[in-house]
């Protein structure tokens, strides 16, 4: 009997810890899926890792589609390898109502500013409060940014990238990358120079000043 009553009791706080995240509207750590991986990715030093169940929007967030039809959305691989290290600094809220495009996660490389953009439209259900002030080390794990309820997703899904269609795609985005750090004037970041085949550096665009950044951030992360 007594096992009941304790058993009991643990069912009832689980309960009340879900009705409080609900209404703070987090999400539940318990509903954590881990990724499944289609390929790594290796360019020149780089690294990245394209997830399979996911999309990739141009602008370099992705999109995942839960058991629940809420779309878990991040920062990619190629977005953190690129840009190093940033802090994010703020987050859409919930009950934001967003279109695709629309700035959802913005950050700071020391004091230059970035933001990252919805790949889809919908309204924002829970977000990711642990992001905030934090470095994004797991890009499609722990450091998600927004949950959003989605709007046509079936419809949004067929412009985003999946599977074994990202590989390509990221491999030409490194090569582009290149490309636009030897025209910023400064190809060093680019692996010194194109003609002597230098490799490419982890966190390069961070060293651009904020002009550059801004214009990184035109050519690759809008959506």
């Amino acid at each position: 009997m007594v096992a009941l009553y304790v058993l009991l009791g643990f069912i009832l706080l689980l309960i009340i810890d879900a009705f409080v995240i609900k209404a703070e509207k987090k999400f539940h750590p318990a509903f954590k899926k881990q990724y499944e991986v289609v390929e790594n990715i290796l360019f020149d030093n780089i690294s990245v890792t394209v997830p399979a169940d996911s999309y990739i929007s141009k602008g370099h967030t992705w999109a995942e589609l839960q058991g629940n039809g809420l779309v878990k959305v991040g920062v990619d691989e190629f977005a953190l390898k690129t840009l190093g290290k940033f802090i994010v600094t703020n987050i859409a809220k919930p009950g934001k109502l967003v279109k695709k495009g629309d700035p959802i996660i913005e950050a700071k490389i020391g004091e230059k500013h970035i933001s990252f953009h919805s790949p889809l439209d919908g309204t924002v259900s829970f977000i990711n409060d642990d992001l905030i002030g934090k470095n994004i080390s797991d890009a499609y794990g722990e450091d998600w940014g927004v949950i959003v309820s989605p709007v046509n997703f079936d419809k949004i899904a067929n412009s985003l990238k999946s599977n074994e269609g990202v590989v390509q795609w990221l491999q030409n985005e490194f090569v582009r990358l290149k490309f636009y750090l030897v025209d910023s004037m400064q190809p060093g970041l680019a692996g010194v120079t194109m003609l002597d085949g230098g490799r490419l550096v982890e966190g390069a665009v961070a060293q651009l000043d904020q002009n550059s950044i801004q214009k990184f951030e035109e050519d690759f992360l809008k959506v």
